[in-house]
């Protein structure tokens, strides 16, 4: 079991999100993944598709909050979800077939073709994620999700400025970062202190900065995102 996070890491702070899903584009581009039907109009939502898939590997959540900023108004929060690639990801301790989930040494954690439903048959990845991330593509008969666009690190026609995961590439306003662990830590550091100036409750997400390859810097409680967990046990 690895004691500390080694490879790169990935910082989303949603102060900065615009809710734009240009990263939900370009993933869905860089993965060759068709589209969903829009459910918005039926459930009311402004985000689309209602959920991840195994055809959606990112998607960007809306929630509108009251209350809770400076101003005391109603405003509009934008959570990025996605795999966080845990260090020591369950997933991958429960899963029956040899060689079907990988970590790289970016600390992606990678759903392979190894992956055998008819070997497992109830897909205990699935339920076993604490942030209920893994689903099941019907199309591929595999078990599917973000992978931190980790071939991107080995085209040797990109540059190291390319070589990230294309939705830190994508996004317009800046609001993913992607580098070495060490620096990442050091930056939502520095960001979580200027935050706090303004929103008492702003905070690193999620709260064991080194259980993950991926954290959040967010205003407010994660439950006002509408983020769902289990304590990773």
């Amino acid at each position: 079991m690895k004691e500390k996070n080694d490879g790169k890491m990935m910082l989303i702070d949603t102060s900065i999100c615009t809710g734009c899903r240009g990263c939900q584009v370009a993933c869905k581009q860089w993965h060759l993944l068709p589209e969903e039907p829009g459910e918005y109009l039926q459930f009311g939502y402004y985000e689309n598709p209602k959920y991840l898939s195994g055809i959606t590997f990112t998607k960007v959540m809306f929630r509108e909050v009251a209350n809770l900023g400076v101003l005391k108004y109603m405003e509009w929060v934008f959570f990025k979800d996605q795999c966080r690639h845990c260090v020591n990801p369950p997933c991958q301790g429960v899963c029956p077939v040899d060689g079907a989930i990988v970590i790289e040494p970016s600390g992606a954690v990678v759903f392979t073709d190894a992956c055998e439903p008819s070997i497992c048959k109830n897909l205990p990845c699935i339920p076993e994620c604490p942030y209920f991330i893994p689903r099941f593509n019907a199309e591929v008969n595999k078990v599917r999700k973000c992978d931190f666009c980790f071939d991107r690190f080995y085209y040797t026609d990109l540059g190291p400025e390319e070589q990230i995961p294309i939705c830190a590439k994508t996004c317009p306003p800046g609001a993913i970062v992607f580098g070495d662990t060490d620096n990442i830590l050091d930056l939502a550091d520095d960001r979580l202190v200027e935050l706090q100036a303004q929103y008492s409750k702003a905070n690193i997400y999620p709260g064991s900065k080194n259980q993950t390859h991926v954290i959040w810097l967010l205003l407010y409680e994660p439950k006002a995102y509408g983020v769902a967990e289990r304590e990773i046990g």
